[in-house]
């Protein structure tokens, strides 16, 4: 539902200088209230109070509405009548607060206004009188931007809004919470004593546009719709506090942000739930059923695994101290055939479903001469073979997917021509991007990319039945603006150009996947790599800053397959990523080289492992995760639930763990029974199978710590 006052702006505005006028005059403060709420504005101050109603609690007294950083980004003002002394404010409607924010040193009038209406608080900032406070439907505004637009002078530096609200006090129990990574808790026993940014839409920042507060009297929930922003983490003595900033957008959006109060009793993944809700009502978050109605070859992430083959690799070296550059390391994987006779065997081992991901396939191997890849690499087969090996994969019963990029850009690819197709920035140069195995490469405008992707995908209809694809770095890299004088966009156009991106490869092959994950392209992704935490080798995808929650899979989990990183398949090295696999609802991804899958153990586990992830992702794929929490202090020790017949534990520490469950193997909930796990052990419970890493369940009691399943389907 559209939040909005019911007077022209002229009308109302002149009302909010009549009341000001007269709450100066009488001694008047401005009150707003629900059921839950109340909030009170002080018109000596402009300093606000707010109250939760039931059980009472003041959650602000005396807050600051925000702070306003000038253009010149040295001066800032307090929202108050301290800081801004003409600052004006009044009721507009029975729960709506309106406020006039002049700003003599700019000549120029800012806007906010305060509603409140059940147990939401809605706030808005914007350039102009205030009309519509929250939109029903997400908006995409990206779109015939220019460079002039991009380059007009900035209206303001930065907005806080409410920046002393969601914090957790000293003598509170709780955490704050974070949607970092895959999700990420923070309190007073972690001792983060230094101020950090999260910014949105970064693979070290933000994977939703939420966070919030959780204690046992009171939670909330805050939720922005703005693409130019970032959360500050701020510590003090008293006080751990998330605070929103937001900076111009050329195209003058509003920036906009509702606060849920939740009350009592109420803990991280209710938070994560009412950001589900918001996704629900706004109709953004069609589910795993809906899309695999659509392209029924999802049913192998959703029954079986994502497996990727590594076919080449040359991986061009930096100079050494001497400046002398290394020769190129080449890496032989293993060939086309070679995928087909391990996927054969697969079959015969019993692995029914599976999607298979041609890896390092083009011309001149994986990460080099992006966008122009094709044709597939002479040297391990060439188009010929390629076309041929498809077809056979797909007789076998599996899908058949490839590993593509449209953010990178090398110098060598044919259509780098000087640079004129990458993203420029605001200081007219050409941005970077990584060191890869083709050396430096530059960023693509997306923009330019949605073009070569069109060309490219209309080539690779030609290369067999190919059902899927996954585009690298699509929603790992941030949104940016280009400042290019021929193809300009903002973080808007950007996003509206990648999501388009998106649905190209739904058009042309069906199964959509990229890195890491952001929740603007989930609606249109089927899956995503890299926003699962790995807590062995790859650090840049763990998070290594506070305690890790399955947030993404609490909003997620039956809309989209979650994985880890491409770097953190599942191997016997590493067992805690199969752990997390596990926790994040079972989907396993696999890297599988002919060399490493014919060895005897490698081999075992790898069929162990699939026959486990996949076991458990059919049974959980249809519902989002229902509750998870920590069984042992060093927080080692996980449970979680789906739905309400399938219970989780992961043991994560090197020793073995012992402890009481409320489930059977078989059963739901009911009378506890002891567990006995194993170092990186775990215990999967549903109504028709269950499997255990362990010595003691309930009634079951091993000697040996082994893997042990127990599967009561008649057709399996």
């Amino acid at each position: 539902m559209n939040i909005q006052h019911r007077h022209i702006p002229y009308y109302c505005f002149m009302t909010v200088i009549a009341l000001s006028i007269l709450s100066g005059i009488a001694g008047w403060s401005v009150e707003i209230e629900s059921d839950y709420l109340k909030l009170t504005m002080d018109d000596a101050t402009g300093l606000i109070d707010l109250q939760q109603k039931d059980p009472f609690v003041l959650l602000g007294d005396q807050l600051v509405l925000g702070t306003i950083t000038l253009p010149d980004a040295k001066t800032t003002l307090d929202i108050s009548k301290a800081g801004i002394p003409s600052l004006m404010f009044g009721l507009t409607a029975k729960n709506r607060i309106d406020v006039v924010i002049p700003i003599e040193a700019l000549d120029k009038t800012f806007y906010m206004a305060l509603a409140l209406e059940g147990n939401t608080l809605y706030v808005i900032f914007d350039l102009k009188p205030v009309g519509v406070l929250w939109n029903s439907a997400k908006t995409f505004p990206g779109g015939g931007e220019t460079l002039e637009s991009l380059k007009s002078p900035a209206d303001f530096s930065a907005v806080r809004i409410l920046p002393n609200l969601i914090r957790l006090k000293k003598d509170e129990e709780g955490h704050l919470v974070v949607p970092y990574q895959e999700g990420t808790l923070i309190d007073f026993s972690q001792e983060l004593k230094k101020t950090r940014d999260f910014d949105l839409f970064q693979n070290s920042g933000l994977t939703m546009p939420f966070w919030g507060v959780c204690t046992p009297l009171h939670s909330e929930v805050c939720i922005i719709d703005y693409l130019y922003a970032h959360l500050c983490y701020h510590p003090e003595e008293d006080a751990l506090q998330l605070q929103p900033r937001f900076f111009h957008d050329p195209y003058k959006i509003p920036a906009r942000m509702q606060i849920r109060f939740l009350g009592k009793d109420k803990n991280y993944i209710d938070i994560a739930k009412e950001y589900r809700n918001y996704l629900i009502a706004r109709k953004e978050l069609p589910s795993l059923k809906e899309k695999l109605s659509k392209k029924p070859q999802l049913v192998h992430l959703l029954e079986g695994a994502n497996i990727k083959f590594p076919i080449y690799m040359k991986h061009e070296q930096r100079p050494d101290a001497s400046g002398a550059t290394p020769p190129p390391r080449v890496y032989n994987y293993q060939t086309f055939e070679d995928v087909y006779e391990v996927l054969n065997d697969m079959k015969a081992n019993g692995v029914e479903r599976l999607m298979a991901v041609w890896w390092g396939w083009g011309k001149e191997g994986y990460d080099r001469l992006h966008p122009d890849y094709l044709p597939p690499n002479p040297e391990r087969g060439g188009a010929p073979v390629f076309k041929k090996m498809n077809e056979q994969i797909t007789e076998l019963g599996f899908s058949v997917g490839f590993h593509d990029n449209y953010t990178d850009i090398y110098e060598a690819a044919p259509s780098f021509e000087n640079g004129s197709h990458c993203t420029v920035g605001p200081d007219g140069n050409n941005r970077r991007g990584g060191f890869w195995a083709g050396g430096q490469c530059w960023l693509l405008c997306s923009t330019e990319g949605l073009n070569y992707a069109q060309r490219n995908f209309e080539e690779m209809n030609n290369y067999g039945p190919i059902n899927a694809c996954f585009i690298d770095v699509l929603t790992a890299a941030p949104l940016f603006d280009c400042f290019s004088p021929v193809h300009p966009h903002t973080k808007w156009g950007d996003m509206k150009n990648k999501r388009a991106m998106m649905e190209l490869v739904d058009k042309h092959f069906g199964i959509m996947g990229t890195e890491h994950g952001f929740s603007w392209g989930a609606d249109l992704c089927d899956y995503f790599e890299g926003v699962g935490h790995d807590p062995n080798t790859r650090n840049e995808f763990f998070s290594g800053y506070g305690v890790s929650v399955p947030l993404f899979a609490a909003v997620y989990h039956d809309a989209i397959v979650q994985y880890m990183h491409q770097g953190a398949a599942v191997t016997p090295n590493a067992p805690d990523r199969l752990l997390f696999n596990l926790r994040a609802g079972g989907a396993g991804y696999f890297n599988v080289v002919r060399d490493r899958y014919e060895n005897p153990e490698w081999k075992e586990y790898f069929l162990r492992a699939y026959q486990l992830s996949s076991n458990v992702i059919r049974r959980t794929w249809k519902t989002p995760l229902t509750s998870h929490m920590f069984l042992s202090g060093d927080k080692l020790v996980e449970k979680v639930t789906y739905g309400d017949d399938v219970m989780i534990v992961i043991n994560r520490s090197n020793k073995e763990w012992q402890g009481t469950i409320e489930h059977q193997p078989h059963g739901q909930a009911g009378e506890p029974c002891d567990l006995v796990l194993a170092p990186h052990g775990f215990a999967v419970s549903s109504p028709d199978y269950a499997a255990f890493h362990g010595t003691k369940w309930g009634k079951m009691a091993f000697e040996i710590s082994e893997w042990y399943t127990s599967d009561r389907r008649d057709s399996r």
